[in-house]
């Protein structure tokens, strides 16, 4: 299958941390900034169908001992799903509770002259 890329805009049209809705080549995806990077995926939570573009990007918890201080893990590179709060990681499209079995599409993302490209298939 032949990879098409997509102009989605500028970089600066993106704020880092917010989820984006966008139509893409008849896909509904969405997108995230995370800093300098940028993360596309399926806008479809498995469990039960919410557009994890309604979510949100939040860090990832650690395990620790109930005495210690919650540690962060991965800043910013976390989607929560807005209705039962499955968190995927934005890298893999995988759950962080099942992530053998449990995902979401993504799709690659570069930036080029200072815009954002997604490629699909």
């Amino acid at each position: 299958m032949t990879l098409r890329a997509f102009d989605l805009g500028t970089v600066t049209n993106f704020v880092s941390g917010t989820p984006y809705r966008l139509e893409v080549g008849g896909r509904v995806i969405v997108l995230v900034r995370s800093g300098n990077a940028f993360y596309a995926m399926r806008d479809t939570c498995p469990h039960q169908g919410a557009r994890l573009s309604e979510g949100q990007v939040s860090d990832s918890l650690l395990d620790c001992d109930v005495s210690e201080s919650t540690p962060y893990g991965r800043l910013d590179e976390v989607l929560r799903c807005p209705w039962h709060g499955w968190q995927f990681d934005l890298k893999t499209g995988r759950t962080l509770f099942d992530p053998e079995n449990t995902r979401v599409r993504c799709y690659s993302v570069r930036v080029e002259d200072d815009r954002v490209i997604v490629e699909m298939q």
